[in-house]
């Protein structure tokens, strides 16, 4: 989880968010998909949310059912964003 995107309101609850994000990774190489870390399902996660934080408990469901389609939308997105030249940046609507 990086420090930039840290949930500032939940501070207290940090390592109990990321073993969320690991155990839902582990879930997922389970399925098949391996190559997903913890930090993927973080940065897909919380990166809907802006500048302002969810409830926690809306936090913890939010990576509880994240599904894989989900998650391989968002890898999708980003690859495209980086592939893309520097003077045509895309910009995705949310």
């Amino acid at each position: 989880m990086s420090a930039e995107r840290s949930p500032v309101g939940y501070l207290d609850q940090l390592d109990q968010i990321k073993e969320l994000c690991r155990l839902k990774a582990s879930d997922f190489a389970l399925m098949g998909y391996a190559n997903i870390t913890p930090q993927d399902i973080w940065r897909c996660v919380s990166e809907r949310y802006g500048d302002s934080w969810p409830p926690l408990h809306k936090l913890v469901n939010d990576i509880l059912t994240l599904t894989p389609t989900k998650m391989m939308n968002w890898l999708m997105l980003q690859a495209y964003k980086d592939s893309a030249p520097r003077d045509e940046k895309v910009s995705v609507a949310k």
